[in-house]
């Protein structure tokens, strides 16, 4: 019973870790959010690149967490099927640990942007572009 909780646990985690908390709802204006921009004129990160390489990053940013998400997933699936095939008790608890770790990985990709663009926010740098 308690490898099932930390199983439902682990996988719980792995579908929450999709959920972005979004650091839009600070005020920019409030946190003086890239108040100076790059170089001497003070453009932003967006007139520096292009509207183009933006988008690129951003899809591509995006891309990647949900392929992170598919990948964690799918081992998951994997380490569990074959603990539970073997009907191995030292085995499932392996693969609970496994999954719970990933479980923390994946929560550690999903607030990441959130907390990069706050911690840059505080320092004035302008992350528009990346998240």
């Amino acid at each position: 019973m308690k490898n099932i909780k930390k199983i439902i646990f682990g996988i719980a985690l792995m579908f929450f870790s999709t959920y972005n908390v979004l650091a839009d709802t600070f005020y920019y204006s409030d946190l003086e959010f890239g108040k100076d921009g790059f170089g001497p004129i003070g453009q932003t990160c967006s007139q520096v690149l292009g509207t183009t390489v933006v988008k690129i990053v951003h899809s591509s940013v995006g891309i990647l967490r949900i392929v992170a998400v598919f990948i964690a997933i799918i081992s998951a699936m994997f380490t569990l099927t074959t603990a539970i095939t073997s009907k191995d008790a030292d085995g499932l608890k392996k693969a609970g640990k496994k999954c719970v770790v990933m479980g923390v990985v994946l929560l550690c990709i999903g607030v990441f942007p959130s907390v990069a663009t706050l911690i840059a926010s505080i320092f004035g740098f302008d992350t528009t572009c990346i998240f």
